[in-house]
């Protein structure tokens, strides 16, 4: 059984065409606006677990949920779901393990997605 791709290559493929003949750099300039964010976002939510400030964690996981599924990092946005259902229900305790496997999934994003745009 192959490993499934980090990134929806559908999703990528859009992406691309997004720009088209006219803004050809629009993609990797997605792609590097992604990959400059997540990192201080994800920061923000293991800042949030430590100060026990579940709201500050919903509303990080929330804006990463968002982006991640936008350039088809399909699984990385479920996790962050969780993560943001887990600071709605004041659950800190359910954050760590989320983000311990949200860490390992970005890796496998930024992976990809630096690939991409090479």
């Amino acid at each position: 059984m192959a490993i499934e791709k980090a990134v929806d290559p559908d999703v990528l493929e859009s992406l691309r065409e997004l720009g088209g003949e006219e803004d050809p750099g629009l993609f990797a300039e997605l792609v590097e606006i992604f990959l400059d964010d997540t990192p201080q976002r994800m920061q923000q939510i293991q800042d949030a677990i430590e100060n026990d400030d579940a709201e500050a964690l919903g509303a990080a996981a929330h804006a990463l949920k968002s982006s991640c599924a936008n350039l088809g990092a399909l699984a990385l946005a479920d996790l962050f779901k969780e993560l943001e259902f887990a600071g709605r229900d004041q659950d800190l305790d359910r954050a760590g393990p989320l983000v311990r496997r949200s860490t390992e999934e970005y890796g496998r994003v930024e992976e990809e997605l630096r690939a991409e745009v090479k």
